[in-house]
This record gives structure tokens, sequence and C-alpha cells, in this order.
């Protein structure tokens, strides 16, 4: 065992500590939560990352939508280059243009992405949840409010909350940081309202999904559990024009993802390519000129054709590419498809007409 192993091993009951006594704060009043001002519904995770938080707040989005609710979403805007703890307005929403009011780096990458695939909700970005929720109500935008990433921000009180968990992870096997993955124990899951598996898979070697199931109906044994698979939009070059996935059969292509689990969307991309190369990147990787160049000669060293990119690296590199860089780009497109998605919906409506009732009530 390595020291930093070590090390990290005798941390974890320090943080296990640190968490649970967290909590405790906000239950007995010593913290304060408040409720937030119109009903908020979190999508969230127990781990760091990696769950496909961004396209099922979409997905969620576009359920509260369609039942004819103005539809707000609020985030911290992780890694963005503005004070965390301002206060910015990303999107007007319906009451906009369709386009974000800030660059990227000023939104974050997820919360501008959001508000580019969304463009019927307002964004607001804020380490404090509740100043965002806030902002969001009082320029009238909002009836409804979805918390992106916010499973442990007991600051902000909300009416449910949604928790995926990673089906390619076995929950059994995790551990808590700063060892494993986990933010919390897996007595957390208490707090969830739906449990929704994602990464679902048909190859039983890579898949979790029954197993964690099973672990999770040991502690909360009536919590509503649905399955979701990620699928392709499609994809499309660096100038917007449509490419067919067939097309890739004859490239040899780059892959630049700095996103939490990077491996998925390569063997999305090495199933349609003719070759695969990768270029490691960390999580919310930060792009400029010089990793750009850096991308770009590995492409001619390698004699690669294209490069092969996410809509959440797009975003940041877009404005660094020159229209010919731009034409060997190949940006993919996806969303998140639920089983037994009219159940999800079904259930998501009770509980905001619940919290729209109760917030009545409140203000009376």
């Amino acid at each position: 065992m390595t020291f930093m192993r070590q090390l990290f091993t005798i941390l974890n009951p320090v943080y296990k500590t640190a968490v649970r006594l967290r909590e405790l704060m906000y239950n007995v009043g010593l913290f304060k939560s408040r409720l937030s001002p119109i009903p908020c519904f979190c999508v969230g995770n127990l781990t760091t990352g990696g769950t496909g938080k961004t396209p099922m707040v979409e997905y969620v989005a576009k359920c509260v939508h369609d039942m004819g609710y103005r539809v707000g979403i609020v985030s911290r805007g992780y890694r963005r280059k503005t004070p965390s703890k301002q206060c910015i307005l990303v999107s007007k929403g319906e009451f906009g243009d369709g386009r974000p009011l800030v660059d990227v780096d000023s939104a974050g990458d997820e919360a501008y992405l959001l508000a580019l695939r969304v463009p019927f909700a307002a964004v607001a970005v804020c380490a404090n949840r509740y100043q965002a929720c806030e902002m969001l109500v009082d320029s009238a935008l909002a009836d409804v409010v979805i918390m992106d990433d916010g499973y442990q921000h007991f600051a902000l009180k909300r009416k449910a909350n949604i928790v995926l968990i990673d089906a390619t992870k076995n929950l059994v096997t995790q551990k808590l940081l700063p060892v494993g993955d986990l933010r919390e124990s897996l007595s957390g899951l208490r707090r969830a309202s739906f449990i929704v598996h994602t990464k679902v898979t048909d190859n039983d070697a890579d898949c979790y999904y029954e197993a964690n199931e099973k672990t999770i109906k040991k502690i909360i044994p009536l919590i509503p559990q649905f399955k979701a698979y990620y699928q392709p939009d499609g994809c499309y070059d660096g100038l917007g024009q449509g490419l067919p996935l067939d097309d890739l059969a004859a490239q040899k292509v780059l892959v630049v993802a700095g996103i939490a689990v990077p491996c998925v969307f390569e063997n999305f991309v090495r199933k349609h390519a003719a070759s695969c190369e990768s270029y490691k990147l960390r999580d919310h990787a930060n792009y400029d000129r010089k990793l750009v160049d850096d991308i770009f000669r590995r492409v001619r060293d390698n004699r690669l054709s294209i490069v092969a990119t996410t809509e959440k690296d797009w975003v940041k590199l877009e404005p660094l590419l020159t229209n010919e860089e731009k034409k060997r780009i190949v940006i993919f497109s996806q969303s998140i498809r639920i089983e037994q998605s009219e159940l999800f919906v079904s259930r998501l409506r009770e509980m905001i007409s619940e919290a729209i009732v109760s917030g009545k009530k409140d203000v009376e």
C-alpha cells in the first residue's frame, strides 16, 4: 500500500464524520436552510460527477415545460471564471432570444450548455442556490426550478430529489471520499424521491443495474426506481453541418473529452470510427490556444482525420478555433431515454402539483 493510499484510508473516517456532522447541523437548525421561493426539484447523485446529470436536467426541464410551467435551472456554475458567490443570470429562457446572456467562462460549461440545449428555461448560477432561485423569482422568469447537482446542498430546501446512480459501477464496492467517489454513505439515499439508474447497457458484464436496484431496495424498499439509457441525437461539424454516423467509418479519430468518465464516450466513437485515439483531459478542462495547437499537432503527427468531442467541450472550444479547424471537429450530442417514462412523468406531475398547492398555502 502506497503512502498516499494509507493517508487517504486514515482520512476516510474523518470525512465520514464531517459529512454526518454537517447534515446534523442543518437538521437541528445550527446551519440555516431556506425553502426555495418556488417549487424546487434537485437532480443530483451520491458520487463525484459522471452520472449524466446534464441530460437528465434537460429531460426534467422539458417535462416541466410540457406541463405548462415556466422553467428555471439553478447551478453552482462549477469552474466558471467569475466569483462563485456572484449570482449571474445566464439565460432568460422563453423571455429571451434563445441565446445565453454571458459567455461560457462566466457561466461555466454545464450551465452554458443547458442554456443552449434548453432555450425555454431561464438559467442562473451561484454558489448560494437560494439566491439563484430568488433571482429567477424576482425577474418573474420561472414557476418551477430545477437544481442541477445539489443533492448535498442542504442550504436550499426542495420538494423532491431525483438521484442518479451510475449503472456501470457496483454500489456495494463504492467507498467514501477521499478513498473512493462517494460524497456520502448509501444511507443518504433515504432523502431521495426517485432513483434513476443511468448508463444502463445490455451487456451484463459492464452493468450493475440489477445489483444496485437490490441494494437500494434494502435501504429504501418503496422508492420508485427507473432505468435510463443515453442515446445519440446525432453529430455535426464545427460549422453546424449535420453528419451521418456512417461517415465516421472511414475516419481516423482523435477523441477529446474533458468529462468525468470519458471512456463511455470513447467507446461509442470507437464503435463507429475506422480507428480511435484518446487525448487525455481532466473533467471541466479549461481550453486555451496552446491546448488547441497541441490537439491539432497530435492530429497531424499521427495522421488522423478529425477530432471528436462532446457538446460540453465544444462550447469552450468553439471561440478558439479558425473556420478551417472547425471543419475538422465533429461534435456529438446525446439525450436520455427513460424506461417507463409515462410513469416517471406522471409521478413528477403529481409532485409538482402538490408543491404548487403547498406553496400557495405557505403564502396564505
